[in-house]
């Protein structure tokens, strides 16, 4: 199985060319402009790795939560690649991905991600992966976040981590994980490959915007 995946829901954009539960090739940008990077790094991508845009069996994006400009740009290019052929797209979430990444970890996490105004996406990890989930997550204000144990005991990951100030990164208290484990498009590739084999649908293509 041939795929081609895309991660642009937050700040570093990333493609992958994946065969099988294999990253072949991975390339990273982080631009203000994400939807400027996509068509130069395709390019070069399908050069090195010697594959061309009928070839690929599934397309891989995000669906969010994420930026407004970043998720409908992913979205619509990867349509676009797939000329409308929505059997060809496999949509996952950005929570889903990131609890992907980790689940070697064995340890329970919380997942946050920037809802703007103040407000994060909350979703947590009890250390063991449900391919069925999509680890929908709830709103809530920054305030509200630390003044109660959310984060307490639990590995804080996402690209919401940046939110909190250094006081609450720095407490003893909390473990922040390394890098804040941002969506790769690798980690969302393998996702789609173990969930098609498990013959679980693709999420639905509209757009989960942070806001």
């Amino acid at each position: 199985m041939k795929i081609l995946s895309l991660e642009t829901t937050s700040e570093i954009g990333s493609l992958a060319f994946l065969e099988d539960n294999e990253i072949k090739y991975e390339v990273y940008f982080n631009d203000f402009d994400i939807s400027g990077q996509l068509t130069p790094n395709l390019l070069n991508l399908l050069k090195k790795s010697h594959i061309a845009l009928s070839e690929i069996d599934y397309f891989v994006v995000s669906n969010g939560p994420g930026s407004w400009t970043g998720t409908r740009g992913g979205l619509s290019f990867t349509l676009g690649l797939a000329k409308g052929d929505r059997t060809r797209i496999y949509s996952i979430s950005l929570p889903q991905s990131i609890f992907f990444g980790i689940k070697d970890l064995n340890l329970p996490a919380i997942n946050l991600i920037n809802a703007y105004s103040g407000k994060l996406y909350v979703s947590y990890f009890t250390s063991r992966f449900y391919y069925k989930s999509s680890y929908l997550p709830e709103k809530k204000t920054i305030e509200e976040i630390l003044e109660t144990d959310l984060l307490k005991n639990l590995l804080i990951v996402g690209p919401g981590v940046s939110l909190l100030n250094e006081r609450v990164k720095n407490t003893k208290n909390f473990k922040v994980a390394k890098n804040h484990f941002f969506p790769r498009a690798g980690i969302n590739g393998l996702l789609a490959y173990e969930k098609i084999k498990r013959g679980i649908p693709s999420l639905d293509l509209k757009p989960y915007y942070g806001k």
